[in-house]
């Protein structure tokens, strides 16, 4: 495929998950706004300021799952590695040095409470995603090692078509990073970006402007290829690639090995899958390359989500996301109100209702009278005009 048609075809896949999910990415942070921020939105408030009511909270759903999250933290999951059936001559200590090795890699991501904040996406905002990735151990080291980190799932994409929870059955995903042009540039010094066009924030912009920053969107693409191989069954119960098999019968040879090397007893067809990486921003691929994964190294972790078919048979089929509190917003919404009332009546209540005659009440104590719930000082004359004739208090 030439490379304006690849790059065409991976916009349009980014494109294509942007409008297919976006219902769901807006209501994970309306959401997470909603129970960690504020239960009122800005015409909420209006609204109760031109009705001269308190704005006030009464956030019962954060405490809940905060207590969901500290059990959480003290009863994380964890997973043990065990033999297959048919691995008869594996070497019995390797499982739990297997095992020992992805529980370090495991003990180092909770430092940083990767899963602390995964289970925290899944309860706010009903979804998170996961990435794999091999790198190096440190900036001055050559050794490699596994590394799992949270992404912004609102920043990821996936196949539509992909039906399985973590949506590793998809043909691709991707994760799209917004730089400055100084970041950019720091890391890909020899591409060519000065004549990209910066738009306003719209629906979906590949590079905008964001106060004085220009921003550029720049996407970690993985897809897969699949090729057609020859499996082979060897004679000592171990299989192998046809080309693996006849590499080996070249070594066996050269190295004048004397015993007789094993013979291929079945064969069969295979479907390989070859992951590739691209790095691309909006008008050119930077980087393509195929990478050692054999699955998609992004993994959708889902909530409770259901896949529905919103207006009758002649509509797509769309995956809703939602968070843990979602039926319960509306008993949320109906004690703020109650509570609103409630303080609103306390606010306004009046302890000492007045009767007078409005000639006896002077023009400089009139607002004193109107409105006897604010403290001040009523003064009254105590007798008539000769100084004798009591007069009866108000």
């Amino acid at each position: 495929m030439a490379t304006e048609d690849k790059l065409h075809e991976m916009k349009r896949h980014v494109i294509q998950w942007h409008k297919y999910f976006k219902e769901n990415n807006d209501r994970f942070h309306a959401d997470r706004r909603y129970i960690f921020r504020s239960n009122l939105t800005t015409e909420q408030r209006n609204n109760l300021g031109v009705i001269q009511k308190p704005p006030f909270e009464f956030n019962v759903l954060e405490a809940y799952i905060s207590r969901l999250r500290g059990e959480f933290s003290k009863q994380e999951p964890s997973f043990s590695v065990h033999p297959t059936p048919d691995s008869m001559y594996l070497d019995p200590s390797l499982p739990p040095l297997i095992e020992g090795h992805f529980q370090a890699i495991l003990q180092d991501t909770k430092r940083d409470g990767f899963e602390y904040d995964i289970y925290t996406d899944q309860l706010s905002g009903g979804y998170s995603v996961v990435k794999v990735f091999m790198d190096y151990d440190n900036e001055k080291s050559f050794n490699q090692k596994l590394f799992l980190k949270r992404c912004d799932p609102t920043m990821c994409i996936f196949d539509v078509l992909a039906r399985l929870s973590h949506k590793g059955d998809g043909r691709f995903c991707g994760e799209i990073f917004p730089m400055t042009i100084d970041e950019f540039k720091n890391i890909y010094e020899h591409i060519d970006i000065d004549h990209l066009a910066y738009t306003s924030i719209g629906d979906f912009s590949w590079a905008y402007k964001q106060g004085q920053d220009k921003i550029i969107l720049v996407c970690d693409y993985y897809e897969k290829r699949k090729k057609r191989k020859k499996l082979v069954f060897l004679a000592n119960n171990t299989a192998m690639l046809r080309e693996d098999y006849e590499q080996m019968l070249r070594d066996w040879h050269a190295n004048m090995r004397i015993d007789q090397p094993p013979i291929a007893i079945r064969e069969r067809t295979t479907e390989i899958t070859e992951i590739w990486r691209h790095v691309f921003i909006q008008d050119q691929i930077i980087e393509s390359e195929k990478t050692i994964y054999t699955q998609l190294p992004l993994i959708f972790v889902d909530g409770n989500s259901f896949f529905l078919r919103e207006n009758g048979e002649d509509s797509d089929v769309r995956q809703f996301t939602r968070s843990y509190f979602y039926h319960a917003k509306d008993a949320q919404n109906l004690k703020n109100i109650a509570g609103q009332s409630l303080a609103n009546e306390l606010e306004n209540m009046v302890q000492y209702k007045y009767i007078a005659v409005k000639e006896a009440i002077p023009e400089q104590y009139q607002e004193i009278w109107k409105n006897p719930q604010k403290p001040g000082t009523l003064v009254a004359n105590g007798f008539l005009e000769d100084g004798i004739t009591p007069i009866p208090l108000p």
